[in-house]
Order: structure tokens, then sequence, then C-alpha cells
């Protein structure tokens, strides 16, 4: 087969070599005996003038593979041929058992295990990878006190100068055969996969799909040229850059995760510069063990850019999502998932139920789903109909026909048109309202005040709300038919309180910035940051930052204590009870505080049977009362 080179450190190796080859009529393109100072330059020489894999032996071999790139198969000793020396070096000692020396580069000797049983003699390796390797090789078996020293040039020479028998590792034709055997298989093997590649490459480059394939440790490898117009970079400017890093928006973890075998695919939508597209990252298995992994892009279809002037209208009336989902970081597993969902979510054109509390990241979401979804460069119109009567309401949304204000004429839908509308607190919509939305959801047109003037309309509604919507459903106060339409794609935001490690985060993220913003310095201590870990936080997001402002904004101490947070907390929020008819306050309180003050409650005040009761010191009970904001209760 064409394409081998054969080089020999040896001229009887070479003409054994060109004899065997001749007779048995293998396609070798060159045979040659070279120096080992010249293996590297001889290597380079021949894929030169059409070589394709070389065949070298020993320290030869071990050179050209380190410093160069070009394939190699080392001529290995079969067991044959060493049986074969080992047999006629037993002969030359002339001993029952002799302790034979094998001295070379590992790579050279096919395996020797069962030799000293099979020939009754001990054979004792001695390996080395480079020249002075090799030579104290030699040596250490000289030192041993071996009968006989089989190697190869440097061995022999060292074997000479200590007057110790020897034997130059030469080889029959049965090593030369089985080494062009393995070359064939590896052109071969070669010729086969550059086939299947350029079949590979003319799928790639006609198929409508951009594609990048990954290597294990997801760094790209190669993509089509769909791919490099989705990016807008060549194949070039990203070939082994991590995944992560070239599309932003993918998770690391999910790669990981399909690259590793925990998961079969990774599939999500996300934003490529301007282009809307879904995604299938899938493993590439060969005999069950991942090779590689195949990414997979598919632009959606895009809508239909404003106009310049409907453009700078939209803006003009602030009528513009400004979140994304690259501003979004959680560290809670739940909504992480939440986000997730939310990112597939916004692909569709289906309405979109965000049920939360109070003060969670509803609105934001909402902004997100517009943002990363088809309608990104039109209209983002939010609407909140709560203590206003349905007439009210049906102007504010549908609008008033003959109005003078073009505004008024159109209402939020009209104003909107191939945007989204966002309806805060869904709930509080008018049962005749409830009806014409669903129409828009259903129908894709708008009914105008009188019920009979009909417009066609394409929008997309993301609803929100902080009830549960099923339980008004039932009772009679919200459209089954509605209910049905938006609980498709539905959201469920995961309290703050829930989420305790982005509360730590949220919290510390926003002093950095507060701070930042008023220019003060202020250290949140331990105990402070535990009082604010374990409040409540009903008004979840929106009231922690509200806290956060009003508390950094107050301090006058350097260093924010929690007795200082607590008596905040009870300033800012207590809760109203009625007893007898009348309001009164309920201080909310750790459980420790209340315990505290129950005690001192029971006598009277009196620290020293307190701290008895307890079992602590005057001193710590005075520190705990500071601490939990109720010493001013209780005066000494």
């Amino acid at each position: 087969m064409a394409g081998i080179a054969l080089l020999l450190p040896k001229e009887s190796l070479t003409h054994l070599a060109q004899k065997g080859i001749e007779e048995e009529g293998y396609d070798v393109k060159e045979v040659k005996f070279i120096l080992t100072a010249n293996a590297i330059g001889e290597a380079r020489r021949a894929v030169a003038e059409g070589a394709s894999i070389i065949i070298a032996r020993g320290y030869q071999a071990s050179l050209i593979e380190q410093y160069t790139n070009v394939p190699i198969v080392k001529l290995k000793m079969t067991g044959q041929d060493l049986g074969i020396l080992v047999k006629k070096a037993k002969e030359i000692v002339n001993k029952t058992c002799p302790k034979i020396g094998l001295v070379g580069i590992q790579n050279m000797f096919a395996n020797i295990d069962y030799f000293n049983d099979i020939f009754q003699v001990q054979l004792m390796c001695y390996f080395g990878n480079k020249t002075e390797n090799l030579q104290n090789a030699a040596e250490k078996a000289v030192t041993d006190g071996v009968d006989i020293i089989i190697g190869g040039d440097i061995a022999v020479l060292v074997a000479e100068q200590a007057n110790v028998p020897h034997l130059f590792l030469e080889c029959t034709f049965d090593s030369i055969r089985e080494a062009i055997r393995t070359a064939e298989t590896a052109i071969y093997a070669a010729e086969i996969e550059k086939k299947h590649m350029a079949q590979i490459g003319a799928f790639l480059e006609n198929t409508f799909n951009g594609i990048i394939r990954l290597n294990t440790a997801g760094y790209i490898l190669c993509m089509n040229r769909v791919m490099e117009d989705i990016l807008q970079k060549k194949e070039a400017d990203v070939y082994l850059k991590p995944l992560h890093e070239v599309i932003t928006d993918v998770d690391e973890k999910q790669i990981t995760s399909v690259l590793c075998g925990e998961s079969d695919l990774y599939s999500s939508f996300i934003r490529i510069k301007e282009n809307a597209v879904v995604f299938i990252l899938t493993a590439v298995k060969v005999d069950e063990v991942i090779d590689s992994a195949i990414l997979s892009c598919n632009i959606i279809r895009k809508k239909v850019k404003l106009e310049a002037d409907a453009m700078k209208e939209m803006y003009l009336h602030g009528f513009v999502a400004k979140k994304n989902f690259t501003s979004l970081k959680f560290k809670d597993k739940n909504m992480q998932e939440c986000v997730e969902l939310a990112k597939i979510y916004s692909l569709s054109t289906s309405p979109v139920l965000i049920k939360g509390e109070i003060g969670c990241e509803k609105n934001e979401l909402a902004e997100c789903i517009h943002n990363h979804g088809l309608r990104k460069n039109s209209p983002y119109v939010v609407v909140n109909c709560s203590n206003m009567s349905e007439k009210q309401q049906e102007k504010l949304l549908f609008g008033e026909e003959n109005s003078v204000k073009e505004s008024d004429s159109l209402g939020m839908f009209g104003a909107a048109n191939t945007g989204t509308v966002v309806i805060e607190e869904i709930e509080n919509l008018g049962k005749q309202l409830q009806y014409k939305i669903f129409q828009v959801i259903t129908n894709s047109i708008l009914i105008k005040m009188d019920a009979q003037q009909v417009a066609s309309l394409d929008v997309r509604i993301i609803a929100t709300t902080n009830i549960d919507l099923f339980k008004k459903m039932q009772t009679g106060d919200f459209r089954e038919d509605l209910y049905y339409a938006l609980r498709g794609l539905q959201l469920e935001v995961p309290s703050l309180r829930e989420r305790p490690l982005d509360l730590e985060m949220i919290i510390m993220r926003t002093m950095k910035d507060k701070l930042s913003a008023y220019s003060r310095y202020h250290v949140l201590s331990q105990g402070a940051k535990e009082v604010l870990l374990a409040y409540y936080w009903s008004g979840n997001r929106l009231q922690l930052e509200s806290f956060l402002d009003r508390m950094i904004l107050s301090a006058k101490k350097r260093n924010i204590e929690e007795e200082y947070v607590n008596k905040m907390l009870v300033d800012l929020y207590p809760v109203i009870h009625k007893k007898n008819g009348e309001n009164q306050i309920v201080i909310y309180k750790d459980p420790k505080a209340e315990e505290l003050a129950s005690i001192l409650e029971q006598y009277h005040g009196d620290r020293t049977l307190a701290a008895k009761e307890l079992g602590i010191s005057k001193t710590t009970l005075w520190r705990h009362m500071k601490k939990y904001g109720i010493s001013g209760r209780f005066k000494a």
C-alpha cells in the first residue's frame, strides 16, 4: 500500500526488509537505513515526499514521535524473534538457567511474561527512553552480574567495554511484517475516516441547521457555514474555545451533564445576536463510549420589524422591556428551573400565566420572556386594572370610540399591536373583560366598547397573579375558558423565603449597590445578617430592597448590628391584629426573643432572676436583650 516509509537503524535490517517486501509483495514507498542523529529530519523528508505513515524502531521511533506530528508505527520484536535470541543467548553462555539482561526501549518488545518458565532462564529487563538512560540501563545490567546482554548499539558497546557476552537485537521479517500490516490497517482506517468526514462535511454544508461539533471537554472542533452566519464568526475564531464562552446563554452544567453521559440531550431556546434559536445538544457514542457531541441550532422565524417611526413612538411612550435572561442571576435550583421554563415559553406565541407572591420577580420574568422571544423589537405594555370599575378597565384596555386622543382611542391592546401586553393581577378584571381577552387569545380579535366594532389584533398576553385562580374559577369569579387558556404555560415563582441562597445573594448584592450609590461605607455584622435571613419577607424582593435602602440611609454607625436591624423591622413592619374590636400591633420577633421577653415579664424585668432561670450570666442576658431589640422594654 502506497504511503509507507520504513526507516531502520541497521543496514542488515534494511536488506532483510527489502527482500521480504519483494518476496511477499507489500506496497512500501521507501525502505531506508538512517542514523539516529538524522531520525527527525528523515521522517519529515519522507512525509514531504509522499509518505503518510512511518515505521521505525526503538529510540529512533521515540524521537520521531516526540518531536514531529508524523503518524508512526513502532517496529516491535515479536515473541518469536525474542524467543530465537533468548535461545541463542542460552547456548552462548552454556548455563542451565542463565541471567539474561534485555536492554532497550519498552515499546520495542512484545509480552515476555512467561519467558522464564518456557526457556528456563532469568530474563531481567533494563528499559530506558533516551541515549543516556539506555547507557545507564546497560551499565546497571553489568553491575547486576548478568551472564549476557541482549540490546541495541549502546547496550552492545557497554557490554563490550565490560567484557560481557552480548547479542544485537536482530529481528526476522516476522516483526517487520507485523509492523507493515499495522501501518496498512492505519492507512485504510484513515482513508475511511477521510471519506466519512467528506460525507459529513457535504451534509453539514447543505443542511439548513447550524451545526457545531464538540470534543468531550466541551470545546468547539468545527462548525458549518450556517452556524458561522448565526454566530457571525468564522470557524477559525472559535476553534477549541469552550461552547459556553462562545454562546453565553447556554448552561455550562447542562453541557457537562450531556458530555458525562448523565443526560441524553440538552435542549433549550436562546437568543444569538438578533435570532431566536432552538438548539439540541446530543452526545456521539462509539461502542457506548462518548466520543464527541453535536449541537444543532435552528432559527425560529423572525417577526416583521417595526418601521422606524413606530419604533420611535414605542420608545417615547415607554413601551419597552429592559430585562433579559442574562441579567437574572439565581443560586436556588427551583428558581433556576423557573427561569429555564420561562426561556422555553418565550419562543411560543401562547399566553403565559406567572403566579407568585407580591414582590416576587414576576415582572422581571415577563420582560425577559418578551425580550427573548420573537416580539423583542415590538411594544411591551404593562397594565394593572386593580381598583377600577369595569367600564374604566374596558376604556384603558380596549380604547374609547371617537376619542380625540389617539391613545384613548387605541387602548393598551391597540398600542401593543405586534407586541406583548402584561396584565398584572388579572384576577381583578371584570367578567365581560375576561371574555374579551379570551377572544384576543383564541381569535386574535379586538372587540371595541360597543361590542360591534371588531378589529384584528396581533399581541401576546402575559398575565400575573398572586392568588390561586383555580379557586376563583370554582367560585364563579373567573371565567373557565380564560383560566384554561392561560393555564397551559404557567410559571410558579418561589417566594424569597423558600430560596435562602438567593436571599443571601440579594442582600449582599443590594447592600453593595446601595453603598456605592450613596457613597457610604457600612459593614453588616453576622448577627444582623442572620436577622435579615431569618425574617419572613412577605413582600419578597420588593420589600427586602426597600428595607435595605432605608437601613443604609438611616444608619448612624459604621457597623450595622442586629439590634438596629430588629428595631427597624419592628418600626416598619408591625403586624396588626384585631382584639376586642380594636387594632393592636403585634411585633414580629425571633422565637428566642419571645422566650427572653416571656421570662423577663414573668420576673417583672428582674434580670438577676431571669438570668438564673435561663442558666446564663446577667452580662450574657443583657447582650441577648440588645441583640433581639427588647432592652428598652425592661429597664434595670
